[in-house]
């Protein structure tokens, strides 16, 4: 037979259980949602891109070109011909490929890393023109951003070299000033736009 006193030890016994519970299920609780917060709080500073490699990337476009429109006539003549009708790119210009209603620097980021490689003419007339200018700033971010070598210079005429962004000076670009490199531009251009974003330009040209 239960006694009153046996009844009475029994709930002691369990009143003194029943905050430690609480205590801790409560740290359990904290314990957990701080792990969680720092899990959120690492992440975040984790580079989007870390896990992808570049080969991984889906590109619309081969390549992005930026030019003067005072050159536009060797580029729309010589250079997209031989690219999209001789060899098959898809190459993004300005004056086709823009998006209509979208703001013109959103076009141009958007141009930039929607596109594998960019090509800059780089002329005398390339660095009168502001429009030139902001395009490139914006793929000399990307290239010093992803380390991809994805910008291709072609010097059109004899435009100091000084005037490039100090980024580009001593990388390789294809000269057309020059006789001999007018033999082998297309050559040049062709492996830079097939070979992967990761491999370095010096190794191609």
């Amino acid at each position: 037979m239960i006694t009153l006193k046996r009844i009475r030890s029994s709930d002691k016994a369990r009143d003194a259980l029943v905050p430690g519970i609480v205590s801790a299920g409560v740290l359990i609780t904290v314990a957990a949602l701080s792990f969680i917060c720092w899990r959120r709080r690492s992440r975040s500073k984790e580079p989007v891109n870390s896990a992808i490699s570049m080969s991984e990337l889906e590109f619309e476009y081969d390549a992005f070109v930026i030019f003067s429109s005072q050159d536009s006539d060797w580029v729309t003549k010589t250079l997209i011909l031989t690219l999209e009708e001789k060899h098959g790119f898809k190459c993004c210009v300005h004056y086709r490929d823009f998006v209509v209603g979208v703001p013109f620097r959103e076009n141009m980021v958007n141009s930039v890393y929607k596109s594998r490689k960019t090509i800059a003419v780089v002329s005398n007339n390339f660095f009168n023109s502001s429009y030139c200018g902001s395009e490139m700033d914006y793929a000399l971010h990307r290239l010093m951003e992803r380390r991809d070598n994805s910008l291709v210079v072609i010097k059109l005429d004899d435009v100091d070299r000084g005037k490039l962004p100090k980024e580009l000076r001593e990388r390789s670009f294809i000269d057309l000033s020059k006789n001999v490199e007018k033999e082998h531009w297309e050559r040049k251009l062709v492996k830079c736009l097939t070979i992967p974003c990761d491999l370095s330009q010096e190794q191609i040209l």
